[in-house]
């Protein structure tokens, strides 16, 4: 766009039509063509000045309207005198002038003016967005350190054959169980797990339905990496064998035995309940379930 004619596209089209890039080129050109304005002055006729311009900073003209804007108001808006109709008379120019650089519009007009392309506001929000992610990668690595301690008590009672919860596990208890012992002696050296038992109000790991979820997921990830084992070897024999847990319920545990790298080993894959079918056709459809 040539800078005699931005004057008069804004004018006709408006600023906010513009790219980014658009805005910041126009308010790089500000148009100040030489203007045919005259009046009568006394006995002599006055006729317009081209330094006015270096004088007021946000003034402007049309050469194809011979008319003088305000600048930062014909991008914005202000007074329709400055910013859409012109003026075309220089008898008080000067006045008028002064009186419009110290109006709030004007000044409000100037401050957009200088303000724009400092930042551009897909930068804010990138910028935004950074610092969001890694807040929220830094709160994940927290999690992950504090679900990390969780598995590793629920992998150390697992080893030692230990009961997880306690006859009672409230704050007046003197044994709340081996899961929330283990994890509050855990506390006493760690300040992070420490914090998150003191203030956390969504998750703390200490319920009993957070323990069967963790046992859970440490049972899955040992399941799968034992049939991964299984799906390498020729042979594989099927131990099994019948219990009776403390409620008197019939269960059958399931151990598989194979080699691996010429070493013997043997997996326990799980306790069963089979108190309501203990027939032979009952035993066998577990076994193959669980294959």
């Amino acid at each position: 766009m040539q800078k005699e004619n931005i004057i008069e596209f804004l004018l006709t089209s408006g600023f906010n039509a513009l790219t980014y890039e658009q805005k910041n080129q126009i308010k790089l050109n500000r148009p100040t063509p030489h203007l045919l304005l005259t009046c009568q002055d006394g006995k002599g006729i006055k006729t317009f000045q081209k330094n006015w311009y270096n004088k007021f900073p946000w003034l402007t003209g049309c050469d194809k309207r011979n008319k003088v804007f305000c600048f930062t108001c014909v991008i914005f808006g202000g007074e329709k005198e400055w910013s859409v109709n012109g003026l075309s008379s220089i008898k008080i120019f000067l006045r008028k002038s002064e009186k419009h650089a110290i109006s709030q519009n004007d000044l409000t007009n100037q401050e957009k003016c200088h303000l724009l392309g400092k930042v551009r506001i897909e930068h804010v929000v990138s910028e935004g967005r950074r610092l969001a992610a890694v807040k929220h990668n830094e709160q994940v690595g927290i999690n992950r350190r504090l679900i990390a301690r969780m598995i590793h008590i629920v992998c150390f009672l697992g080893k030692q054959e230990l009961a997880f919860r306690g006859h009672r596990e409230n704050n007046k208890s003197l044994n709340k169980g081996n899961y929330l012992e283990l994890l509050e002696l855990l506390a006493q050296e760690e300040q992070l797990l420490k914090e998150h038992l003191l203030s956390s109000a969504i998750f703390k790991g200490t319920s009993k339905m957070i323990q069967n979820n963790l046992i859970e997921c440490v049972t899955s990830v040992l399941n799968s990496k034992i049939f991964n084992e299984i799906q390498r070897v020729n042979y594989v024999s099927i131990q099994a064998h019948e219990t009776t847990d403390v409620s008197c319920r019939s269960q059958m545990s399931i151990i598989f035995r194979y080699v691996v790298e010429q070493k013997i080993v043997e997996r326990f894959i799980g306790f069963f309940d089979v108190s309501k079918n203990k027939t032979a056709s009952g035993l066998a459809d577990i076994i193959l379930s669980e294959n």
